[in-house]
């Protein structure tokens, strides 16, 4: 991520901004995460290829966190959910203007909560 926001920034001297999925774990039920995978074991013999194991990760939150507030893009911008206002303050004192994408009314109050600077809708 680091590599190809620095190279954009060769590009163009133009405001960038970057935009993370912030990550959330919600409680999933079991039997239809299995009968997923099955589906997509399936999909993946149609096409030919190989099939990953489920697992959940946080696609490594806190160095993108710390890559964002050391670059300073002119915005960072979160979706799949909205960050803590810890954050928010801290992507902020770096010189960063922090957006979040909402989906819903229960999102948007969610992110103005966190004092977002605008919500993407």
């Amino acid at each position: 991520m680091q590599t190809e926001f620095e190279e954009a920034r060769t590009l163009t001297s133009r405001p960038i901004g970057l935009n993370l999925f912030t990550p959330t774990r919600e409680r999933m039920d079991e039997h239809e995460l299995a009968r997923y995978v099955t589906r997509m074991r399936a999909e993946a013999e149609r096409y030919g290829v190989e099939a990953g194991e489920p697992r959940w990760t946080d696609d490594e939150w806190d160095a993108k966190l710390e890559v964002a507030a050391r670059l300073r893009p002119a915005v960072v911008s979160f979706t799949f959910g909205c960050p803590d206002v810890e954050i928010v303050d801290w992507l902020r004192s770096s010189g960063c203007r922090v957006w979040c994408t909402v989906t819903s009314i229960s999102e948007a109050l969610e992110a103005t909560a966190t004092a977002v600077d605008a919500l993407v809708v």
